[in-house]
């Protein structure tokens, strides 16, 4: 039996008595949005509702949020709708009560006997409905169950019903708080610890945001300003950690006071300065900037007690016509700089020419990866992932790699941009696609339900309707079956693009592969995508695992992140583990796999097989 929406919004002629607000209405409010309990995913209560249908034999149970002049309903069994109308519904009601508003025979109740949905077709005849509290005791909304024929609600019943609503209670409180407390780690992750400001991680998703915005108006603009501490190794080694200290710290402060009008300033690396202006202007207005913001460091500084002169390196790029991503455009000022180096005087350059020699070796680059895409030239390597339980090797990554003629090795964070910004990487992708598939049938011929290949895609891919016809031609020309498959995909692709990327992620998943989520940490801006997306398992990003046995900042940011993806009912994969103390950690935590040079370096095809023989004992892969 399915609740009728319309019922539940008909207020005509209405002779039963609406639910009032609360008297604590405002703090209740800001309880909940604290909380932000509306967006919690319905999958982590359902399980408490369901049970509730079978324990006391309802055709419904649901959890009712009243918010404004809605009831919001999560979780709900029996019943299609997500709202109702807060005066027409009885958790409006419950919430006034000390602990549970029970009504036995809704016709015997004078608030609700001529009701819509008590006269109408649906004929509710009875409702339970036990009080969730908050953190500061303000009634959040009620754990309720409905049903059709009246009925005495004995004592016992009530106490089967509280103790639902304190297991969904718990998981709802609790799953927020986490949530709270990982967000202000996260946000801590995106500061420099010696100046304040955002590091390189912050840095980069304002770029690419800037992009964003620059690219949905109307051909807006903004300029990247990079600031290089001239001779940063001698104040370094001669003066000390505590001076060193005190003049990041006033670079810091000069670039803040400078350069206002909404610019974002951080700490590009040890001595580079990085600073997002967020508006265009002419060449020459640039260079006046650039001198404004040289001036600025013309007295010397008082450091420690002590008189410090500070020159800086300043190179300017713009967006777009320096570059269409956030490397690209602080390489261009860096590179705007190259020609300063041996001037020791505070100096300002724009890029220009710098950049051109630059755009002539990533068109090289370019020309030498088409050859090589087109003529099978790359290789796929595989790294394996340990399951903690067993201790042997459960799945295995997948990884390209390129050795040219003349460049030699050349690194996936170099090409793979390359790739994407030519257009190449829909060809690269359908290489290493199809080539990790070949080798995992390869890896257990007799047993290919126990291994699982996971390769990397991207979101110029993952976006592509054609993408899920690639798949599907890749699964039948190898044979591998589909759940031995996980494609990863960066955090940053799923926060952008969730909505783009959403049904073309449906419809892979409904094939069987498996989706997971690849540097989980480093793009962080909220967590909805978890809720709307098919995802099986998260990868902690290597930054995250870092220094975890020896920094306790580290330790507790990582553990949160796999406590939260335990809580959502996801696999919890660690990778870049170097030590067998991070391993330990990391087991600790409640990881589910591990994943790094610990255990193995990326391996061909055939030494992965090897590999996988000799740490399972005989079994097959």
């Amino acid at each position: 039996m399915q609740m009728n929406q319309a019922l539940l919004t008909d207020q005509s002629e209405a002779d039963w008595l609406p639910a009032p607000m609360h008297s604590n209405e405002g703090a209740r409010m800001a309880e909940l949005l604290s909380l932000d309990l509306l967006n919690m995913s319905d999958a982590h209560l359902e399980r408490f509702t369901r049970l509730a249908t079978h324990v006391f034999d309802v055709p419904i149970a649901y959890i009712g949020l009243p918010s404004g002049d809605k009831n919001w309903i999560k979780a709900g069994v029996g019943t299609d709708i997500h709202s109702s109308d807060r005066a027409m519904s009885f958790c409006g009601h419950a919430i006034h009560e000390p602990d549970m508003l029970v009504v036995p025979d809704t016709w015997h109740d004078p608030r609700f006997a001529n009701h819509p949905i008590v006269i109408g077709s649906f004929k509710i005849r009875f409702y339970a409905g036990a009080v969730i509290w908050g953190r500061h005791g303000e009634p959040l909304g009620t754990f309720c169950i409905v049903g059709t024929e009246p009925r005495t609600f004995s004592e016992n019943d009530r106490t089967k019903l509280r103790h639902l609503r304190d297991a969904a209670q718990e998981q709802m409180v609790d799953f927020a708080l986490k949530r709270k407390h990982l967000e202000a780690a996260m946000h801590d992750a995106r500061l420099d610890e010696v100046t304040g400001l955002l590091n390189e991680a912050g840095l980069q998703e304002r770029l690419e945001q800037g992009i964003q915005w620059a690219q949905s108006g109307d051909g807006s603009s903004f300029s990247v300003f990079i600031v290089k501490v001239v001779k940063f190794n001698e104040i370094k080694h001669g003066r000390g950690p505590a001076v060193t200290k005190a003049v990041l710290q006033a670079v810091g402060r000069t670039l803040t006071e400078t350069l206002t009008r909404g610019c974002i300033h951080g700490r590009w690396r040890e001595d580079v300065f990085l600073t997002i202006v967020p508006y265009t202007t002419p060449d020459d207005a640039l260079a006046d900037v650039g001198r404004q913001l040289i001036a600025a460091f013309d007295a010397p500084f008082d450091v420690e007690g002590k008189t410090v002169p500070i020159r800086v390196h300043v190179g300017v790029s713009c967006f777009p016509s320096d570059g269409r991503d956030g490397r690209t455009l602080a390489d261009a000022a860096e590179h705007a700089i190259s020609d300063l180096i041996s001037t020791h005087a505070s100096s300002f350059a724009l890029a220009d020419q710098n950049l051109n020699t630059v755009m002539r070796e990533r068109l090289d680059m370019e020309r030498r990866l088409r050859e090589a895409i087109d003529e099978s030239k790359l290789s796929v390597v595989y790294q394996p992932k340990i399951n903690v339980r067993g201790e042997q090797v459960s799945e295995a990554e997948a990884l390209v790699r390129w050795t040219d003629p003349e460049l030699g090795n050349v690194p996936p964070d170099r090409f793979i941009p390359i790739a994407e910004a030519a257009g190449l990487i829909d060809a690269l992708g359908a290489f290493v696609l199809k080539k990790a598939c070949e080798d995992a049938v390869t890896w257990s011929p007799d047993t290919p339900g126990k291994s699982s290949v996971a390769v990397n895609v991207s979101m110029l891919q993952i976006e592509d309707p054609a993408f899920l016809d690639t798949l599907r031609d890749v699964l039948d020309q190898t044979g591998l079956s589909p759940d031995r498959l996980i494609l990863e995909l960066t955090e940053s692709t799923l926060m952008t693009r969730a909505s783009e990327i959403r049904d073309n992620m449906s419809a892979i998943a409904a094939l069987g592969v498996r989706f997971a989520i690849d540097d989980f940490g480093t793009g962080y801006a909220n967590f909805n995508y978890l809720r709307d997306l098919p995802i099986h398992s998260l990868k902690v990003d290597k930054t995250f695992v870092d220094n975890i046995a020896e920094h306790e900042n580290h330790a507790r940011i990582c553990h949160a992140m796999v406590t939260l993806g335990r809580t959502l009912g996801l696999d919890v994969v660690a990778e870049g583990v170097e030590t067998s103390e991070q391993a330990i950690f990391l087991k600790a935590y409640g990881c589910d796999q591990l994943q790094g040079f610990h255990f193995s370096k990326p391996l061909s095809s055939d030494d992965f097989r090897r590999y996988v023989q000799d740490r399972n004992g005989s079994a097959q892969v």
